[in-house]
């Protein structure tokens, strides 16, 4: 070790500090520093205290030295961070500062690799140094909350480049991100127990009212300064205990959305929307529906719109973003035990139509997406997630009259059906499964589609079978471009050919197309009456676009199977799709001698 640190001393000396040798030998000599430390990663903490007495001598020369150093495969010692954190305190343009903030962004902060100790200590410095900072610019008369909005505005940009003030800033929070600070990005335990309110996980936290290292960021956190509210949040109770998230912490998340973060938000939220499984009715806390709703319209500002219009892209970021944090939080609820998969989708799915117009907002409808693409195959989350939008649609469609026979009988003419969502979101497909789902359900589970059948097997035209069934069943009927069948069909031809819930569409459209009256006719069965839905010239043009994009479908998947992909599931799709061509094809499956 002791030439070790003899050759490393030598080599340091005649790249960085002679000056009649450096700058023929600059390159070379960081070239083999880094060869060594390579080898030998403990000689990162040696080089450490030598640049702690030469930095004042060599000045920007240590930026281009550590830059090249292995700083992945360090583990320092306390007294190589306390070196580290004095010269994060030196003025932004200084070596010391640079040098700092090159070292501590190319360390390993992989959970593990590092104690803990030194993730809540490196976010501790690194908040004092931004608020310093803060305070530095505030004193020289622009008012702080000012600059916290517009250093964060600015740190948010993509672009690297930039100001000393603006690289600052960013890097700040780029660092906070890279630590693992909160109790629930730690292990799958801690967020068990997190979530299970143990008591013991929460003596590990830094108390938000007590403990004299935070002192300072707590403060500056009260005062509203953005990255001491996220400190304090990753740290303290009032970002772990739901009781304080609602008293203290979404207050603190306000602060952080409303200065431009929107990425810290969402990785906050990752953390502290579960937390919201301990008391449900805590989900319409107005902060909480604040928050939300800022998120998912940051993607509405006329640039987005315009910039969405001009390259068709969507999601948007931030909504892009939101989708991730989703996918985070119920990717956990598979390896826990405090509370499942269902109880996640559930809360999710109040989360977010709780938001004002949420049924209109392509955004909040992406997210719901997500989550219902969870529910899908999961045989508990299905019928819990099918329950909560049969019980919307349910709501949507409730009588409000006061009672009394003239009462119900006035209600069908003056109040109409209501959807819980409109057609036209073919992208949002296990969404529109859910809605359409708990739609045919309702008027299943109404008897409406059965008296529609019933009236239309008598010869009646649809308009005049959806009055009559309305009348039987007391309920008021959709208008006849509103029918749950025609929905299925429309959805059918409206998503993707390999979207995993195509085939779903087009079964459920066949199963009311092929319904059948369930009384007998002098003991006979009666025809299906499936073609009376697409009488006249209108319904019949929209009878041959069905047949076409069903034969589109089959195009589709026969195609699949002379390329490279795997030719099983296409193959038993595009058997599946002949199947619903031949139904919708031969008219002798509507004949009542077909049994």
């Amino acid at each position: 070790d002791i030439f070790i640190k003899r050759a490393v001393m030598d080599l340091f000396y005649i790249g960085f500090v002679s000056e009649s040798t450096r700058d023929a030998n600059c390159k070379n000599c960081r070239d083999l520093l880094s060869m060594v430390c390579q080898q030998h990663p403990f000689i990162l903490s040696h080089l450490i205290q030598i640049l702690k007495l030469k930095i004042g001598d060599i000045g920007k020369l240590s930026t281009y030295l550590v830059q090249e150093m292995p700083w992945t495969n360090w583990k320092p010692l306390g007294e190589d961070l306390e070196v580290l954190f004095k010269w994060l305190k030196c003025p932004i343009s200084s070596a010391e500062n640079t040098s700092t903030r090159i070292v501590l962004s190319k360390m390993n902060w992989v959970l593990g690799y590092l104690p803990k100790e030194d993730h809540i200590a490196t976010a501790i410095v690194v908040a004092e140094a931004f608020i310093d900072y803060s305070t530095e610019i505030s004193s020289q008369g622009i008012v702080n909350t000012s600059v916290n909005t517009m250093s964060n505005l600015a740190m948010a940009t993509i672009s690297t480049s930039g100001s000393l003030e603006t690289q600052f800033c960013k890097w700040c929070w780029e660092m906070m991100s890279k630590l693992r600070l909160h109790m629930m990005d730690q292990s799958l335990n801690e967020y068990d127990l997190i979530l299970s309110g143990n008591p013991d996980i929460f003596k590990q936290l830094q108390d938000f009212d007590l403990s004299q290292p935070i002192e300072r960021v707590v403060s500056a956190a009260v005062s509203k300064n953005a990255i001491a509210c996220y400190t304090v949040l990753m740290l303290t109770q009032v970002g772990h205990s739901l009781p304080e998230v609602l008293e203290r912490g979404l207050g603190f998340v306000k602060v952080i959305l409303d200065s431009g973060r929107f990425d810290h938000t969402m990785e906050l939220l990752s953390y502290l929307l579960p937390l919201f499984l301990i008391d449900n009715s805590a989900v319409d806390h107005g902060q909480l529906i604040y928050i939300l709703s800022r998120l998912v319209n940051a993607d509405q500002t006329y640039l987005s719109l315009a910039k969405t219009i001009i390259t068709g892209m969507f999601p948007g970021p931030v909504t892009k973003e939101m989708g991730n944090m989703l996918h985070r939080i119920i990717s956990n609820f598979d390896n826990i035990s405090s509370f499942s998969r269902k109880d996640i989708l559930e809360l999710l799915t109040r989360m977010l139509t709780s938001i004002s117009n949420w049924s209109t907002n392509t955004s909040v409808l992406y997210l719901l997406d997500v989550v219902c693409s969870y529910a899908f195959n999961n045989k508990v989350c299905y019928w819990s997630i099918l329950k909560f939008y049969e019980d919307l649609h349910e709501q949507n469609n409730k009588k409000t009259s006061s009672g009394g026979i003239f009462s119900i009988f006035s209600s069908l003419g003056s109040q109409s059906h209501n959807l819980t969502l409109s057609s036209g979101y073919p992208q949002f497909g296990f969404l529109l499964f859910f809605v359409l789902q708990a739609e045919d359900n309702y008027m299943q589970k109404t008897g409406l589609w059965r008296a529609i059948i019933g009236e239309l097997s008598s010869e009646k035209t649809l308009e005049e079978a959806l009055a009559e069934a309305g009348k039987k069943t007391e309920v008021n009927p959709p208008s006849s471009s509103q029918l749950i069948i025609y929905r299925w069909a429309q959805q059918g031809m409206d998503i993707r050919h390999d979207h995993p819930a195509s085939f779903v569409f087009w079964q459920r459209f066949f199963v009311l197309y092929l319904s059948r009256p369930a009384e007998l006719v002098n003991g006979q069965e009666v025809s299906g009456v499936g073609m009376k839905f697409f009488s006249g010239m209108i319904n019949s043009l929209y009878y041959s676009k069905i047949k076409a994009s069903i034969k589109s479908s089959i195009d589709f998947f026969e195609k699949q199977l002379s390329g490279d992909s795997v030719s099983g599931k296409y193959e038993d799709l595009s058997k599946l799709f002949r199947t619903y061509y031949i139904w919708i094809d031969d008219p002798k499956l509507m004949d009542s001698s077909l049994y």
